[in-house]
Order: C-alpha cells, then sequence, then structure tokens
C-alpha cells in the first residue's frame, strides 16, 4: 500500500498538470492528499463549481477568485476558493507547476447522477480523475446515499431501493454521462473507501466489469482511501 501522492505521481510528474477531478465520495479529500503530496512546488489547488473552505493546513496562501489573476505564484498550495472564470484560470495555470481543479459536486453524498452540465471539466485540463466511493456497494439505492437518485438509476441500470452491485458501479463509471464525461488528458478512476480485503476485491471485480471501450480509454484504476492516504494501482493502460 502506498500514500494516495505516490500512487498517482507518476501520472502528474509533468510540471504543467492541470488536473481536474468529477465524481462523488472523497474527491475533495483526494485534492488535498495531492496538493500536499507536491506542496514543495507551486501548486494551485481551485474550482470550477463550489467547493467547501478546507482545513487552513491544507494550504499556505489563500485567494478569492479576483487576487488570482494578478498573483505571482509562489511555492506551497495556493488555493482560490471563488471559482475562477475558465480564461482567467487558463492564464493563472500557467504560472504554476501543478493545477488541482474541484469540477463537480454531489452534496457530500458517497454516489451521484449527472446532469447533463456536469461535470465541469475545464478543456484544457491535462488529466481527468474520476472518484466514487466504494461505501453503499451492496446497500440499496436510495437518496440518502446518492445524489439525483432518479438519474443515477437511469446511468446504472439500478432500481431504487436494489441492492447495488459491481455490475451497476461499472455501468454508472462507463455511462456516457458519468464522470468521465467531457474528460480530458490522462483518464485515470479512484474507487475511493476501500479500507478492507473485501473492498479491494470488490473495486477489482468493478474494473473487471468495465466495457472494453470505456477501460480502453483508461490511464489507470486505482483503490484506497483518501482519508486514511493509502492506495494501490489496480491497473495501468
Amino acid at each position: 500500500m502506498e500514500s494516495v501522492g505516490a500512487v498517482l505521481a507518476p501520472f502528474l510528474e509533468n510540471d504543467g498538470e492541470i488536473v481536474t477531478l468529477t465524481g462523488s465520495g472523497g474527491k475533495t479529500t483526494l485534492l488535498w492528499r495531492l496538493a500536499g503530496h507536491f506542496r514543495a512546488r507551486r501548486v494551485l489547488a481551485t474550482t470550477t463549481t463550489h467547493m467547501l473552505m478546507p482545513d487552513p493546513g491544507c494550504y499556505d496562501r489563500f485567494l478569492d477568485g479576483a487576487a488570482l489573476a494578478g498573483a505571482d505564484a509562489r511555492a506551497g498550495v495556493t488555493f482560490a476558493l471563488e471559482a475562477p472564470p475558465l480564461k482567467a484560470l487558463a492564464r493563472a495555470a500557467r504560472r504554476y507547476d501543478l493545477v488541482l481543479v474541484e469540477g463537480d459536486g454531489s452534496k457530500t453524498l458517497p454516489l451521484k447522477g449527472w446532469a447533463p452540465y456536469e461535470p465541469a471539466v475545464p478543456p484544457f485540463s491535462t488529466c481527468t480523475i474520476g472518484v466514487a466511493s466504494l461505501r453503499p456497494l451492496g446497500s440499496p439505492a436510495t437518496e440518502s446515499c446518492v445524489f439525483r437518485l432518479p438519474l443515477f438509476c437511469q446511468q446504472s441500470g439500478a432500481a431504487p431501493g436494489e441492492v447495488l452491485t459491481e455490475a451497476h458501479y461499472a455501468a454508472a463509471l462507463s455511462h456516457p454521462d458519468g464522470p468521465m464525461k467531457g474528460s480530458r488528458g490522462k483518464r485515470i478512476l479512484w474507487l475511493n473507501q476501500a479500507e478492507s480485503a473485501e473492498d479491494f476485491r470488490r473495486a477489482e471485480g468493478i474494473a473487471r466489469r468495465l466495457p472494453d471501450h470505456f477501460a480502453g480509454a483508461l490511464s489507470a484504476v486505482c483503490a484506497g482511501s483518501a482519508r486514511n492516504d493509502e492506495g494501490v494501482l489496480l491497473w495501468k493502460g
């Protein structure tokens, strides 16, 4: 088992990487794990949607959206809470070694169904990481664990109240309107909240069930726990 940053670092080694995280069930925690791993570099963390204020220890400098345009990049993590206009973000991104963008929202629920306007992936992204929580696997599909349950059911094939299976996860993740819609650059799936041998076995089951056309476009499938800062590479394209 490695840290989150160590698992994903081989895909983010080049300066100028712009990484958009989509999905649900841990993407914000994953973003801050990556920011911490690369803290010695010039890192910008921001959003294209809405983002909760993190613990102050997660970042070294806070800027509002307006200040970002004229701010010099510094070593450490710069956090811009307000979603800047895409043109302004593209210009600012050129000054940083790594840009981490939260491009999706799920009302803090572990799974979601995607509306037509989601996720919000900047077209200049060089990597897209889709996140899904394994915690609801084996439990009924209800509004207590799924944001926009009707959409999720359409995209996964699950009926409301039906026990969620690996096949449902694979269908939802690979759906044209799922977390990788509009994805750019390297495409990575992170199956989050994997904390036991059984969780990792299930994660492998989901990876095996991904359709060939979808899996063939992925750079990697990973599983782990962003909260515990650990993970593994299940498959590399």
